[in-house]
């Protein structure tokens, strides 16, 4: 009996080893045939998965980075381009300025006030259009050495008022306290002004008036009204310039056509006025 049993526990654990050696095989087999199939599937790690998204995440933030340059490199380049298209325009005006006989920068047909009486060093030129005024205060009657022939001056109370009639380069001299004073003025090319009478109004000298007349600066369309002057008494030149009518007996309306200065005669008898007008654009 013993002996049986003995046989019997020794055949099942033979039996138990081979059969363990068998399923390991097995499990080996599948093993290989799995790798070796082209159409395996295999397990992904969860470290790569990790590393890959890691990577098309710096990928994106470089692409965008990329952009925000590339669209800060058209910004800059959209903001230069204006520059220099705005420095070009400035350039064509001031061009533009000087081809029409007019500084870049002058005052325009303005009046300019100058304090005779206080004396000054130094005083700057100034640049002002045909049409403009100087206005010197605190000066006498004779005070003012030099006063060009292209302009037109009017003296009362203190006060010279010197209308500018024709481009070019002028100076004024006089004296402040014993100091002698010089004004240098370029006066450029006729522009449009709102001091001047403007286009479409009317301003009315009488020949009958006590007080000289004095050379008005009127715009294009503007109309010189002359009256208590008979028919045929009033003389205005160049011609092209204006076109006068008598709407009625004793009046004269004389409207401005173009840019230029006109001399002016009225005369009745032995009197006679003579003014100049500037007619500005």
């Amino acid at each position: 009996m013993r002996n049986n049993t003995f046989r019997r526990g020794t055949f099942r654990r033979g039996a138990f080893r081979s059969g363990a050696a068998a399923l390991t095989g097995l499990l080996a087999i599948g093993v290989a045939a799995s790798l070796a199939w082209p159409g395996a599937a295999v397990a992904e790690h969860p470290t790569a998965r990790s590393a890959t998204s890691a990577e098309l995440a710096a990928s994106a933030e470089l692409a965008a980075s990329a952009e925000l340059a590339a669209s800060a490199e058209l910004a800059a380049s959209a903001e230069s381009a204006a520059s220099a298209e705005s420095a070009a325009s400035a350039e064509l005006a001031t061009s533009a300025e000087s081809a029409a006989g007019r500084p870049a920068r002058c005052r325009g047909a303005v009046e300019f006030v100058v304090d005779a009486g206080t004396p000054a060093t130094n005083r700057a030129a100034e640049c002002i259009t045909v049409g403009g005024v100087v206005r010197f205060e605190h000066i006498g009657p004779q005070q003012m050495a030099n006063t060009p022939d292209t302009t037109d001056c009017f003296y009362a109370a203190g006060v010279l008022t010197c209308r500018l009639l024709q481009i070019g380069d002028i100076f004024f001299e006089w004296e402040a306290e014993e100091v002698p004073q010089r004004l240098d003025v370029t006066v450029a090319k006729a522009m449009a002004s709102p001091t001047c009478v403007r286009g479409g109004r009317t301003v009315t000298y009488d020949f009958n008036e006590e007080m000289p007349w004095w050379s008005p600066c009127l715009q294009v369309g503007a109309v010189l009204r002359v009256t208590n002057l008979g028919s045929g008494r009033l003389e205005i030149s160049p011609p092209p310039g204006v076109l006068c009518e008598q709407p009625r007996p004793g009046v004269h309306d004389c409207r401005m056509l173009a840019p230029t200065t006109l001399s002016v005669l009225a005369y009745e008898g032995d009197r006679r006025r003579t003014m100049s007008i500037v007619v500005i654009p």
